[in-house]
């Protein structure tokens, strides 16, 4: 998780859970994944998904998916206080990379 290390000081710091979501879809984009974000409520909480329509890995992920697995990780051990899960992945065929954060 070495990558964490780089992500946690700019997404933590003071910042409320649409905030940091904002930050990593920053971040990721500055890293060239073509990223974008939505958000949405429902009454018991807030949702958010986060695209990657650009993926900076997908060469090595065609051969070793187990990078992507990771990749989930990272992201939920961002967000420790949500749920986050892969709704869409270019290994499939599709033609994102798709991840749902809810919080609450």
């Amino acid at each position: 998780m070495a990558k964490k290390s780089l992500y946690v000081p700019s997404i933590y710091e003071g910042k409320n859970i649409e905030q940091r979501v904002q930050q990593l879809a920053e971040i990721r984009r500055r890293e060239g994944y073509m990223a974008e974000l939505y958000s949405f409520s429902d009454t018991e909480s807030e949702k958010f998904f986060f695209s990657e329509h650009n993926c900076a890995i997908s060469d090595v992920a065609q051969s070793y998916p187990q990078v992507c697995g990771h990749e989930l990780e990272m992201f939920a051990s961002l967000f420790p206080d949500c749920k986050v899960e892969r709704t869409n992945w270019i290994y499939d065929g599709e033609h994102r990379c798709g991840y749902l954060i809810t919080n609450g």
